[in-house]
């Protein structure tokens, strides 16, 4: 509809038409609220939020692949967070990345202790 818009259609009945999903049951309202004065101004700037949008969906699009491919090696960890109900793939992900943090300061008990003395110290002073 909004590309529509943009390439100057000014009919609200023919844009309507273009919705999907559940807005094809709201034609009514969008006919109302589609037909109206739209001027290239207007349509200029919606171009702009539009490539916009296009540009960030692209980017998510990006990171997307970019996490999926970082977590590939915890996929068995990954897959068994997921098992859990409540628990989709970004949660799982956020899960094992924090297991693998921890994880790794374990392994490395001399930057584990100074972190844990830091904490206790704080207690001590505020408690």
């Amino acid at each position: 509809m909004l590309k529509g818009l943009v390439a100057g259609e000014q009919d609200g009945a023919k844009l309507a038409d273009l919705a999907i999903g559940v807005l094809r049951k709201k034609h009514d309202q969008l006919v109302q609220a589609l037909s109206g004065k739209v001027h290239d101004h207007h349509r200029l700037m919606l171009h702009k939020l539009l490539r916009a949008l296009q540009t960030r969906e692209a980017e998510i699009a990006e990171d997307d692949a970019d996490i999926r491919r970082q977590i590939e090696p915890f996929r068995k960890a990954l897959l068994a967070w997921m098992q859990v109900p409540g628990i989709d793939e970004v949660t799982a992900q956020s899960l094992v990345r924090r297991w693998d943090r921890i994880w790794n300061r374990l392994r490395q008990p001399n930057k584990l202790l100074p972190g844990l003395a830091r904490q206790l110290r704080r207690r001590w002073q505020t408690g």
